[in-house]
This record gives C-alpha cells, structure tokens and sequence, in this order.
C-alpha cells in the first residue's frame, strides 16, 4: 500500500532571501523531476548503520538525531510509488508527485538544490503554491495519515 509523505523543498518565505533560495530549489526540483532534502553527506548511504556512521563523521552540532532519522526515512523507507507533497511552509504547498525508484546522492545537484541527496518523482504539471488543505507539521520529512492524504485529491 502507498504511503504519502511531506517534504520542504528547502525553508519557505513568502520574501527575501529565504523566498528566492525556496524557490531555486523548488523550480529546479521540479524541472529535474526530482526532490532532495537537506544535509550533505557527500555519498550516499548504502544501509542504516553506514548512515550512523557517516552522520557520527560529520558530526556538525546542527545535525539533530532527528535530522538523522529524516535522511534515514528518505533513503530506506520511502518506497518506489509512494506519493509526496512538496509544502511551502505550514500553510501552502507547491507540488504533488509520486515518487519514482530509490535516492541517490549527486553533488553537482547541491548547489542548485537543498543538498545532493535526491529522490526522482513524476511530479503534476502545476507548480504553482496553493493553500493547503492541512495544517502542515514544521520537519521537513514527514508521513502523511491516508486521511489527510485524501484532502489533496491524488
């Protein structure tokens, strides 16, 4: 059974510099039909315990345990066909898509996008941010309840 996952294509502003890299990353997320999230590992991990390992390496006092377990969800736990909302903030989002084999890491992506780490997704033709029907929640990578799912109408 699918699932429906949330993810920030980076931190949202409506202006200022915030709102231009958002919408950097959104428009080249998009445009590459892919979705990265944040923290750059410089490779991608083959399994849970070689990402403990290359987060202990890192150790940059930013990268929250939390943190950890986003990047762990986005590599090992999302599925090929699942589905994903990109939010812009709490209260808009940008895009629906579905997502399309596993991640990967690819550096040249990492400056034009939140990080080198890459999921692909198919995602709709409109890009454009539009209220949502549910109150988003504030980390970048999130499951989605069927029931809020609904509300987007896949």
């Amino acid at each position: 059974m699918a699932k429906y996952w949330v993810i920030a294509p980076a931190e949202y502003s409506s202006s200022g510099s915030k709102a231009d890299w958002y919408d950097t990353c959104w428009q080249y997320d998009h445009a590459n039909g892919v979705i990265a999230i944040g923290w750059n590992l410089e490779e991608a991990p083959e399994s849970p315990e070689h990402l403990r390992r290359l987060w202990a390496e890192r150790a940059d006092p930013a990268w929250s345990e939390r943190g950890r377990r986003m990047v762990e969800r986005f590599y090992f736990e999302i599925e090929d066909g699942d589905f994903v909302v990109a939010r812009a903030g709490l209260l808009k989002y940008a895009g629906l898509g579905e997502f399309q084999g596993d991640a990967y890491y690819e550096e040249e992506a990492s400056d034009q996008t939140w990080g080198g780490n890459l999921r692909k997704v198919r995602w709709q033709p409109d890009r454009s941010l539009r209220r949502s029907p549910v109150r988003f929640s504030q980390p970048t990578l999130y499951q989605l309840s069927p029931e809020k799912a609904r509300l987007f109408n896949w």
